[in-house]
């Protein structure tokens, strides 16, 4: 028996510790178990994970405490996903510990699964919540926050969800239910999965690009051989049925697939296609369950009852026991990486799980992030083309409108130009249905004085304040901070406020305004607070119950509704002009994916995108749906500039209350780097003040490494770890392969 354990800790260090094996423990210290131990100089008991064991050491035992306790039976984490760990921990400077806790959802951290989950729903109407949250604003701004996100749902939220949206707590919540306002209830944490059944389907007679596809898929899977696919589809091309015949390969092989979707909005809709071919075998993870539904998914994974994982980016880390397929869908999307630490970004994540078990990695999208087409040009990645829509329908039709154009001709602003207004005329009075994007919710946002030039700006950040006409609240995104709105300028005393700037709220008041008779509804963060909301939304829009849906990304991409004849861009501009190099690439995406959910009826569809910008090429390229035109302009950039994916990026950023503290660090951090390369390739830049340069009152620093591939990157972060460990009241963050420069 070993007599020593290796553990990792779930915290910011890299480091396994060593543990002797008390004899009554002995055959239970496992790798892959959970263990309780003794850790740090007060010897207070943590949990941590067990990496390995062995029979000796070289140096002397009687520096090691004892491991208190084995948490569980078995192990939880197998080879694969131990190792996967270890990948992402070495590769995106994270602990081991980190990445094995992001690889375990939080009701099986815990030790058991929910049988309940308390949910809140209000106990007075909508309006009379809104007058309550107005009068105790400024006394209790938590209980009104409350108050206005329980006016924007229809049913009952999640009392966890709630306090958490809120910055409040469930005390708050205890107390508003005493005062009359809300209730508070325990219901089954029933399995949002198996709630309604779903009728098989006959598969469709697939085309010759796709059966083209499969049988270059299948190939890999019937050798057992690791395999990196590039699905290169446009909008309505049948990614989907690719898909699924692949993973219908692997399972008749008695092996297992994996889905990743980057929205939890595409989850209702990507889950009734699979479960349509592969039934209850269907397993989901992700955020919109409750923790015991997750943990209870998670378990089903485990004993080998589901063979097919659906789920956002932590599925990547399903405990399947022999993986076949792993599918990325809309594999450029930013919702694939983590925003937190271990910052993986899951698309690269699932190739190296592909890699490690011999199973096939498919990366599919109308929009390949250019990392992903730059490694199917040196053949890395198997390129695989679906250059048609499904029936040969054509892509619809673009057509730009320059609102600067708009705006003179009209003298006066407006919302939605006369072509946008014709058409969505147009599109239902013949019976169609129609989309609205903007990438941006709320009513307005700025509040500024025309007089004194003041702007609402919250307190803890450094970001103006978006008005919400719903709520009528000023609301800090960042933070989550709320104040009453205002019709008077605090700092000069006019009454002339105005609100700039349009949201989400302010379009679908604007169509509703237009077309009285449309039926109008929305999707973005503030209406689908509610359980399954994202579900009920789509549904209604799916079943004719909306006309018009306005919405944010959460519509941009992956679903598919035949009746939509149009597609209106509220601005492609809102990421255009941020600083952060991928910003033409997202604007480019956004507008392709969105206007591809137009035209895939027989009615056919058209395209109608609002701009300041109409000569830019990432604009110009998405409305001649040319992919190949804008990848080729913004690839000669990024070369030039040697910004991915012809170099490698970490973002390091400092933050604390003191600013010149974190400014002094950040310059220390930078003079190691600078230090630690020996390339003259390697570029370090900064410090400077993160673009927003205040966060929930943390001043923020940051600075950029560049270098030339990714081992010579890790290598600098590595030799320079002492001081990328930060210091007392200061947190520093790296951020390998960043997707947010904000």
């Amino acid at each position: 028996m070993a007599r020593y354990a290796q553990v990792a800790m779930d915290l910011p260090m890299d480091e396994v510790y060593h543990y002797s094996i008390p004899p009554q423990l002995a055959g239970k210290v496992r790798r892959g178990v959970r263990v309780e131990v003794p850790f740090g100089r007060g010897n207070k008991l943590r949990s941590g994970y067990c990496v390995g064991t062995a029979d000796s050491l070289d140096f002397p035992e009687e520096r090691l405490k004892g491991i208190a306790a084995v948490l569980d039976e078995e192990p939880l984490l197998d080879e694969a996903v131990m190792e996967l760990a270890r990948w992402i921990a070495t590769y995106y400077f994270a602990s081991w510990g980190e990445a094995l806790s992001a690889a375990l959802p939080e009701g099986v951290r815990a030790g058991s699964a929910e049988k309940t989950v308390e949910v809140v729903e209000r106990l007075i109407g909508r309006e009379e919540m809104l007058r309550k949250a107005l009068e105790i604003g400024k006394r209790a701004p938590k209980q009104a926050a409350i108050l206005r996100a329980l006016a924007a749902v229809d049913g009952a939220i999640s009392a966890r969800d709630l306090a958490g949206r809120t910055n409040s707590s469930l005390g708050v919540l205890g107390e508003m239910e005493r005062r009359g306002y809300l209730r508070r209830a325990k219901v089954p944490a029933e399995d949002a999965i198996d709630a309604d059944e779903i009728e098989a389907k006959a598969p469709p007679t697939p085309t010759a690009a796709q059966e083209a596809a499969v049988s270059a898929i299948a190939q890999d899977v019937a050798a057992g051989r690791f395999g990196a696919h590039l699905l290169h589809g446009v909008t309505g091309s049948g990614k989907t049925e690719v898909y699924l015949r692949a993973i219908e390969g692997a399972l008749s092989r008695g092996r297992s697939a994996i889905v990743l979707v980057p929205e939890i909005s595409l989850t209702p809709q990507t889950i009734e296609r699979f479960r349509e071919r592969f039934g209850s075998s269907v397993a989901v993870l992700h955020s919109a369950l409750t923790g015991g539904q997750r943990a209870e998914q998670w378990r089903r994974i485990k004993r080998g009852e589901a063979k097919v994982v659906i789920g956002a980016r932590s599925a990547v880390f399903a405990p399947l026991p022999d993986l076949g397929v792993i599918v990325v869908d809309e594999e450029h999307e930013s919702g694939f990486k983590q925003e937190s630490s271990p910052r993986y970004q899951a698309r690269d994540a699932a190739v190296v799980r592909a890699k490690l078990q011999n199973a096939v990695a498919v990366l599919g999208s109308a929009t390949p992030a250019l990392e992903s087409f730059a490694n199917a040009q040196s053949g890395k990645y198997r390129l695989l083309e679906l250059p048609e829509r499904i029936g040969g329908r054509a892509l619809p039709p673009v057509e730009i409108i320059d609102m600067a154009v708009e705006i003179a001709q009209r003298k006066s602003e407006c919302v939605i130009s006369r072509r946008l207004e014709s058409a969505t005329r147009s599109a239902l009075e013949a019976g169609g249905q129609a989309i609205y994007f903007l990438n941006r919710r709320g009513y307005s946002t700025a509040a500024i004085c025309p007089k004194c030039r003041y702007v609402a700006r919250c307190r803890r950040c450094d970001v103006a304040l978006t008005h919400h006409m719903g709520g009528r609240a000023l609301v800090c995104h960042y933070c989550g901070a709320e104040t009453p709105e205002i019709s008077a300028c605090p700092e000069c005393g006019s009454a002339g406020i105005r609100y700039i700037g349009t949201g989400t709220e302010k379009v679908e008041r604007e169509i509703a305004r237009l077309f009285p008779e449309a039926r109008v509804g929305r999707m973005d963060a503030d209406t689908t607070l509610g359980r399954r909301s994202h579900e009920k939304i789509l549904r209604r829009f799916r079943d004719g119950d909306l006309d018009v849906l306005v919405g944010t990304q959460m519509i941009a991409k992956g679903l598919d509704f035949p009746n939509v004849t149009l597609v209106g861009i509220v601005s492609a501009d809102t990421a255009l002009n941020l600083p952060d190099f991928r910003a033409a690439e997202r604007t480019f995406c956004l507008i392709s994916q969105v206007a591809g959910r137009a035209g895939r009826g027989p009615a056919g569809g058209r395209v109608v995108v609002q701009t300041w910008n109409p000569s830019h090429y990432a604009i110009r390229a998405a409305a001649a749906h040319d992919y190949a035109l804008f990848a080729k302009r913004e690839m000669e950039l990024r070369r030039e500039r040697g910004f991915p994916p012809f170099g490698r990026l970490a973002r390091i950023v400092v933050s604390g209350p003191d600013a010149t503290k974190a400014k002094t660090l950040a310059r220390r951090i930078a003079e190691a780097l600078s230090l630690a390369a020996d390339d003259p390739e390697v570029r370090v830049m900064g410090p400077a003040p993160a673009p927003i340069a205040t966060i929930d009152r943390k001043k923020r620093f940051h600075v950029l490494l560049r270098a030339p591939d990714s081992r010579t990157l890790s290598e600098i972060l590595r030799r320079s770890c002492a001081t990328l460990a930060g210091e007392r009241g200061l947190k520093v963050a790296v951020d390998v392969d960043p997707y947010s420069m904000l």
